[in-house]
């Protein structure tokens, strides 16, 4: 999972249904209001891994939190020869290749649409 707190909740929300309407992969995403009883819980658990409370006392600082799926995958920044012969094929593309470049295609074309740089 992932917590993410924002100044933009309602955009971050908006900007997922729209992608998720559009069919594009995305994590699920739920917004917790920091005054229920799970956003306590969970923020209380944070303390116990983060002792400087950096982290913590700001996400206490928003009114809501939004907790998404944590999605395994690599950064294009650092996508390594190796790691690109694997996912795209070596000389022609394999049929996840095509599907990864399909998938990165329409990201990018939705954060166009939303204007997210």
């Amino acid at each position: 999972m992932v917590i993410k707190g924002s100044k933009s909740m309602a955009g971050e929300v908006f900007a997922s249904l729209v992608t998720m309407y559009f069919g594009v992969y995305v994590p699920r995403c739920r917004v917790l209001k920091n005054e229920g009883d799970e956003a306590h819980t969970m923020l209380d658990s944070l303390k116990k891994v983060d002792p400087s409370w950096r982290v913590v006392t700001n996400l206490f600082d928003l009114n809501h939190v939004l907790l998404k799926d944590f999605i395994h995958g690599v950064n294009l920044d650092s996508l390594d020869n190796d790691t690109a012969q694997d996912i795209f094929g070596v000389g022609e593309l394999t049929d996840n290749g095509r599907v990864r470049l399909r998938e990165l295609g329409a990201l990018i074309a939705v954060d166009l649409l939303l204007n997210n740089g």
